[in-house]
């Protein structure tokens, strides 16, 4: 191991990006209310799923990506309870999330804040937890990108997750079927779901 990364572990967690729609034309116009707009986005996300520097538990913001974040939920890859509990966790934090972040920004005088909108992009799988002193811990995986593709592709209030997650959720939430663009059909996947984030 070289001087920067003090540990690097194989885990397996689910993963969820969350982004704010339409975030760059909406800074043309309103460029010095970015940092109030970002500060409840970042507050709420902190609130409902857990504080990246909270190094204890693996269930927390793991990145902070300007008008996004990345969420990360450990879970024992031979455990399909806890696989099952993480990601209704993450669905029922979702919904939380939006109620206070929407509430937040209805409440203030921010220019354009009724059409200030989220998307999510849920994926699970393998990852690589990595260490390095001084910083939160940071993850690595061909999953996580997945679940950017996820989020890119989800329209306002859309929660867009992997296929096979399915079987953990269907019970909880009414939700519809898409086929996948060509550039998912790459990764080898056929189908994505989609649930109405607006309840």
């Amino acid at each position: 191991m070289g001087d920067i990364i003090k540990k690097a572990v194989q885990v397996d967690a689910v993963f969820m990006f969350c982004d704010i729609r339409g975030f760059s034309l909406w800074m043309q116009e309103n460029q010095l209310e970015a940092k109030n707009l970002l500060e409840m986005f970042y507050s709420s996300a902190f609130d409902h799923f857990g504080n990246r520097q909270d190094q204890k538990f693996h269930k927390r913001v793991a990145k902070l990506l300007g008008d996004g974040f990345l969420v990360v939920f450990e879970y024992k890859a031979n455990n399909k309870d806890m696989l099952g509990d993480r990601i209704r966790q993450l669905v029922s934090a979702i919904l939380t999330f939006r109620i206070d972040f929407y509430s937040r920004l209805y409440q203030s005088t921010l220019h354009g804040n009724d059409e200030i909108k989220c998307s999510f992009g849920l994926s699970y799988g393998p990852c690589i937890r990595i260490t390095i002193p001084g910083h939160p811990l940071d993850y690595v995986s061909h999953k996580i990108n997945y679940a950017s593709r996820l989020v890119a592709i989800a329209g306002n209030d859309e929660a867009v997750f992997e296929y096979d997650l399915w079987n953990y959720i269907q019970e909880d939430k009414v939700f519809k079927k898409r086929k996948v663009t060509k550039e998912l059909k790459k990764m080898g996947k056929k189908e994505i779901g989609v649930f109405d984030v607006d309840i």
